[in-house]
């Protein structure tokens, strides 16, 4: 059996999407695992899965595997990179798009030189805010969630260089006792009132180069705390995510570029 697949990508955080409008392909965690493997497998992030809509009023559901082999919730720069997938595999003419997935739904908007944006509603400013000692030292977490669980550490810039210990920090964190199915956790780091620096420790995976639903917690909790505005620039290495959040309306927008990377087709 062949089964066709797009690899994409945004401000590095990348995936393999599978059609499975057009084609059908039964997942298992094994498999995912294999396909998501950077070195015998195509290698991602996440592996999206593009489905028909469950809801009359959506275009498309997709679902989203970590490296794990386990399903998650919600994936921001997933969601923008399958509504320009949609466009480029002519499964749509339309440049706004509804979508659902486990962690409920989003608006999607197709702009100019493959920039896309999503739109969640219903956003809670509820910050739980836990205080945790472990071996590396006492951390202060502000969680958030939005569709996928979150939690915000805010350092400074020397803290937020030392990859190594920010490894050791998330994977203790990440398997407290507070958090029994796991949670991504972003180290923040304020630069002004208008922008950010953030690494985002994913579930599942561990660092990615950037992270859509990352950046919204990060927004979120830095703006909340009164530490920025509600429409800032999250920086990342590979460059920037625009994120605006309206407490008023309990909505966050995010924009940023998609990627293909290339097409492709393996055999099972």
């Amino acid at each position: 059996m062949i089964v066709n697949f797009t690899k994409m990508h945004s401000l590095g955080n990348d995936f393999v999407i599978i059609d499975l409008i057009s084609q059908y392909i039964k997942l298992y965690p094994g498999l995912i695992e294999r396909i998501t493997e950077r070195t015998q497998g195509i290698g991602c992030d996440q592996l999206l899965t593009l489905e028909p809509p469950t809801k009359y009023e959506s275009d498309f559901y997709y679902r989203i595997f970590n490296q794990d082999g386990n399903e998650v919730e919600q994936c921001g720069n997933g969601a923008r990179c399958l509504a320009q997938n949609m466009l480029d595999l002519n499964l749509t003419n339309k440049n706004k798009l509804i979508a659902d997935c486990k962690g409920g739904s989003a608006s999607l908007h197709i702009l100019k030189n493959r920039q896309t944006s999503v739109c969640f509603n219903d956003v809670s400013n509820d910050i739980n805010t836990l205080e945790i000692s472990c071996n590396q030292g006492n951390f202060e977490l502000h969680c958030v969630n939005l569709g996928n669980p979150h939690a915000v550490i805010f350092v400074d810039a020397d803290e937020l260089a030392n990859i190594a210990e920010l490894t050791s920090i998330a994977n203790t964190l990440s398997a407290s006792e507070y958090f029994p199915n796991g949670i991504n956790i972003g180290f923040c780091q304020i630069l002004n009132n208008q922008e950010i620096n953030l690494r985002v420790f994913e579930r599942g995976v561990g660092f990615t180069s950037s992270c859509g639903t990352g950046a919204l917690a990060a927004t979120l909790c830095s703006f909340s705390k009164g530490l920025t505005n509600n429409q800032i620039k999250v920086h990342f290495e590979p460059g920037y995510l625009k994120v605006q959040y309206h407490s008023d309306k309990k909505c966050a927008l995010m924009a940023g570029p998609t990627n293909t990377v290339f097409q492709g087709s393996f055999r099972l």
